[in-house]
């Protein structure tokens, strides 16, 4: 997992080999203080780039909107973000810089930022990197799947903006009540489905399956391998077998819809409600703004969440 790190480069030109040892204390002086106002501040982002700020970005753009929320929380400001239909109601009233996939590079120049917020491992934002460096503008690419992640961009954010204060007031203070709560640990398997209008799926590797864990979950997705890698696509046969102490089901797009495309292929199956996690209302539907979307600071609304439902079974 990559590091957030803070490096002042002080170079003191009387502290190297071969310097004259009769320095007087008004030239030491005069060459520290000339280092100490040359301090940059050097950040690794989630692509593991080294990123050099000279001085506080004044004028940052978020390609990313899930990003935007833990920006302004590190003491951040925005003046221009992608349109989306979820933005925070401080970015609500910025100028709109194109859609995720397809940014208008004429309205971000014309907005001359010194820092662009991207989304990591996402191919249609980071072809752009070129052309950012060209225009003297620097970037960095963020992205998390656990809270931990989350952490390390948080205190990247507070380290750009020159507020560590804050998150060692708000980041050190989070970790200590999501380590209260999960404290009581239980060992239970799981599945965990990804339902849209379209089809239904198994899933692991995300911020959800990573908090359920944390409470001692096993995923049967992929502890018992119960569906085909790719398509994700699951053998209900095998679910069956396994039976899971809980089923949690995510959504995307119209709520509705994903029921009714749950109902489709899964739940008119007579043998789905012989599951212990049915019979037993163990079949859970999570809410999107904690379990889909970025939950940032509100981590711990998310794991409450989950605790919740855990002290069923203990």
């Amino acid at each position: 997992m990559k590091k957030v790190m803070l490096v002042v480069m002080i170079v003191i030109a009387f502290a190297m080999a071969g310097c004259s040892n009769d320095i007087s204390s008004a030239e030491k002086n005069e060459e520290v203080t000339s280092a100490v106002e040359n301090n940059n501040i050097v950040v690794e982002d989630s692509n593991g780039r080294e990123v050099v700020f000279t001085k506080k970005p004044e004028k940052v753009i978020s390609l990313y909107a899930s990003f935007a929320d833990l920006w302004y929380e590190a003491g951040g400001d925005l003046v221009g973000i992608c349109d989306s239909r979820r933005l925070p109601e401080k970015a609500e009233n910025l100028p709109k810089v194109g859609k995720m996939s397809t940014p208008n590079i004429e309205a971000i120049l014309a907005l001359e930022p010194d820092l662009m917020i991207m989304r990591s491992a996402y191919a249609k934002q980071e072809e752009l990197l070129s052309i950012f460096e060209e225009n003297n503008i620097n970037v960095v690419f963020v992205n998390y799947n656990s809270f931990e992640e989350m952490m390390k961009v948080y205190e990247m954010f507070c380290l750009i903006n020159e507020n560590e204060n804050i998150f060692e007031e708000k980041g050190i203070s989070m970790r200590e009540e999501i380590g209260e709560i999960i404290k009581n640990k239980n060992d239970f398997t799981y599945l965990q489905l990804f339902a849209t209008s379209k089809n239904v799926s198994a899933k692991d590797g995300n911020i959800t399956s990573d908090i359920i864990n944390d409470f001692g979950g096993i995923n049967i997705t992929t502890e018992y391998s119960i569906s085909n890698e790719e398509s994700k696509q699951f053998s209900l046969e095998k679910v069956l077998e396994l039976d899971p102490t809980f089923i949690f089901v995510q959504t995307m797009g119209s709520f509705e819809k994903a029921q009714e495309r749950m109902e489709k292929d899964i739940i008119s199956n007579p043998a789905w409600n012989s599951l212990t996690a049915v019979k037993e209302g163990r079949f859970i539907y999570l809410p999107n703004e904690l379990f889909v979307y970025k939950p940032n600071l509100r981590f711990v609304e998310a794991y409450e969440y989950i605790d919740k439902i855990i002290e069923t079974i203990r």
